[in-house]
């Protein structure tokens, strides 16, 4: 089980993005133009009900065509075996009402696949978000297996909490205490039975609106959640306005969640830290229980402590020696994992490994210029080499 923190990126090189220069544009079906469906994606119609007929209808026939648009979803919009589709850079797909409400019961606004599904699903060029502040709300679910490699996948398709006119969340979420503003349960939640290859998948809690509202202090629950048991994939980023002189630490607003092995932040205290604000923060990764994972090339940045008046004044924290957090990954009960090129930022210790600092940022200098990084080429101490433990 890996998860990330709330600010996310995926990054796959090898271009397998779907151009479908060989299909004629009778192979292509509207969304706002199907024949005996409404879908308006104006903001404020609800396009759940006629989006899910589009797709179980052309599932494994056409490829689906979302133009620009705000397509607002009230229930899970479920991508079947079959589907392939296309946004227009980028067309949202928002969820809103109580069905995302309740923590207890999280629900997926977009759900690729079912337990147990193995096909083809291609989403490109799509964005998937939060309408209002649903502290139930998985925003994207992976579920299906892939019928030959990156069968699977998505390409430039990106998960956005907050930040823009369009949401409640851009204007009801910029006060210090984030109590309540849990806007969403997770980012991607790619599950034990999910096989995805993911190629620019931007995952965003946002820090400051992008039409004009104020600074966005959001408390998004998890951001990517990752229990696949056969291949998934990294540049982090803390989540901002965390740190000291923040009205909460983490894992507060939310309570951590054992069933799906969320941190405690118990070791703060058995360490001495309980009163370092730094170490009360996000981790930008947590491996828990897992194995064969082999990860190349991640970035795990920290700008910020305390939220600002908007620019970002002090953002170096001086008064803390530059340093911004405490830590950036805790590993537990891992086996077979192979990390190269572990890159941090301002932050004090790179690696927690089943309890026990193994790699401090003063001790592998490089990395990020003019800052304070830190950069491992290859963390090997879990992988099973017995030269390396």
């Amino acid at each position: 089980m890996v998860e990330f923190c709330r600010l996310i990126f995926f990054f796959i090189t090898k271009d397998l993005r779907p151009q479908y220069e060989e299909y004629d544009v009778s192979q292509f079906v509207n969304v706002k133009s199907a024949s005996g469906y409404a879908v308006y994606g104006d903001n404020q119609h609800d396009d759940s009900a006629a989006i899910n007929a589009i797709l179980a209808a052309n599932a494994n026939c056409k490829i689906t065509y979302f133009p620009q648009g705000i397509y607002k979803v009230t229930q899970t919009i479920y991508i079947p075996p079959g589907s392939r589709i296309v946004g227009d850079v980028l067309s949202v797909i928002s969820g809103i009402g109580s069905n995302f409400y309740n923590p207890a019961n999280p629900q997926p606004i977009v759900q690729v696949g079912r337990p147990g599904d193995v096909g083809v699903a291609e989403i490109s060029d799509m964005l998937f978000s939060v309408a209002d502040v649903l502290q139930g709300a998985t925003i994207v679910e992976v579920n299906m297996a892939a019928s030959s490699l990156g069968s699977v996948s998505f390409h430039n398709a990106h998960i956005r909490v907050g930040g823009t006119a369009d949401t409640i969340v851009n204007q009801n979420c910029g006060n210090a205490d984030t109590s309540d503003c849990k806007a969403a349960f997770m980012m991607p939640h790619v599950t034990s039975s999910a096989q995805p290859y993911i190629e620019n998948m931007w995952g965003w809690t946002v820090d400051h609106s992008l039409d004009g509202g104020p600074n966005q202090n959001i408390a998004t629950g998890r951001g990517a959640l990752i229990e696949s048991t056969k291949g998934a994939w990294l540049q982090t980023e803390t989540a901002y306005w965390q740190g000291y002189g923040t009205a909460e630490q983490a894992p507060s607003p939310w309570t951590a969640n054992s069933t799906i092995g969320g941190p405690t932040f118990s070791d703060c205290a058995g360490s001495g830290d309980s009163g370092n604000a730094q170490f009360y923060m996000g981790w930008a990764s947590h491996i828990y229980s897992s194995s064969n994972i082999v990860i190349h090339g991640s970035a795990l940045w920290v700008f910020f402590n305390d939220i600002t008046d908007g620019s970002y004044s002090n953002a170096g924290c001086p008064q803390y020696n530059n340093v911004r957090q405490e830590n950036a990954v805790y590993v537990d009960k891992a086996s077979e994992l192979f990390w190269y090129n572990l890159l941090t930022k301002s932050t004090t210790n790179m690696v927690w490994d089943n309890g026990v600092v193994t790699a401090a940022q003063v001790n592998n200098p490089g990395g990020w210029e003019g800052s304070v990084p830190g950069v491992i080429a290859a963390y090997l101490r879990d992988s099973g080499i017995s030269s390396e433990q």
